[in-house]
This record gives C-alpha cells, structure tokens and sequence, in this order.
C-alpha cells in the first residue's frame, strides 16, 4: 500500500517475492500528485515493514553554471587556474552573485599490466579511480559583471599519489 502526505491511498496491489525474499513493482503518480513524503506499507503473513519517499515540485532552472581549466591536465604542485561563468537562459550573464566552488579529488593509478605486452587482454581496466571523493578546497566569491568568478589553487606536491579532480 502506498498512501499520499494527506493519508489518501493511491496504490495497493500484491506482489510476490523472489527466490532472495525481495520483491518490486512500480506505479504512476499523476501529474496533480499531493507535494510531500509518500509511505510504502508492505505486509506478509507475520510481518509489517515500512518506507517512505519524497514527491516534490519541479523547477526548471533559471541558469546554467560552466566551470572550465585554462589547461586540460595539470602536473603535482601546479597552479591550477579557470573561471566559472554563469547564463540565465535568456542569454545575460548572472552578474554579482556568489560562488561557492567545492574542489574534490579521487586517487587515479595505472595497474601493473598497463605497460605489458598483455594489456589488450585487459583493455577494458586501462583506467582505475579508487575510493571516493574527498573534499580538498572551498573557493567562495562572487561573479562580475560578466558572469564570470575566476579562481586559483595550488594541487599538492608532497602526496605520492596521482589524483583526478573535480569542481562542482
């Protein structure tokens, strides 16, 4: 059973689970679905068990961000320098706001095997990023008159490991 923020039932139905215990279904939310958290109600003989999820309204963007480099890769204690530009859709630049760029990175290495003879054997594993991202740098500031924030940071030296960054 699923019933909407306001109590009213929009879905029930049977299903049976798999060989693993699980099970799935799907349903449609109408497009004058109640905005707020819906909850999944799934009963068996002996058990009650419980989920919610969120409905909310969408709203289309009213601008788009671009972070760009001055260059496309850089080397351990570069100064890494580029801009973040900011449009409104109808075309003028998103002028005097602020910017929070958050500057991650993930560890990037090449396997053994990379430089083997043997590496077609392994063509699709030519690339390897581990772990996940760790937040390295925040840059606040804000856009000129041109929609433009400019920044620099300096990547670090002293690791003896290879990274992939990302600027979100």
């Amino acid at each position: 059973t699923i019933k909407s923020p306001k109590n009213k039932e929009v879905y029930t139905g049977k299903h049976s689970t798999n060989e693993f215990g699980s099970l799935n279904g799907s349903f449609l939310i109408d497009d004058e679905a109640d905005i707020g958290d819906y909850f999944i109600t799934v009963t068996n003989q002996t058990s009650t068990y419980q989920a919610s999820f969120s409905v909310e309204e969408y709203k289309k963007p009213e601008y788009s961000v671009k972070v760009t480099t001055l260059a496309n890769s850089y080397s351990r204690g570069d100064e890494i320098s580029g801009k973040v530009t900011a449009d409104y859709y109808f075309g003028s630049p998103v002028m005097n706001a602020t910017v929070k760029l958050n500057i991650f990175r993930k560890y990037y290495w090449r396997p053994w095997w990379y430089w083997s003879e043997y590496r077609w054997f392994y063509k699709n594993y030519s690339t390897y990023y581990g772990g996940s991202e760790q937040l390295v740098k925040q840059i606040d500031g804000e856009f000129d008159s041109n929609g433009e924030f400019h920044f620099s940071f300096k990547s670090e030296d002293e690791l003896d490991n290879d990274f992939v960054y990302t600027m979100k």
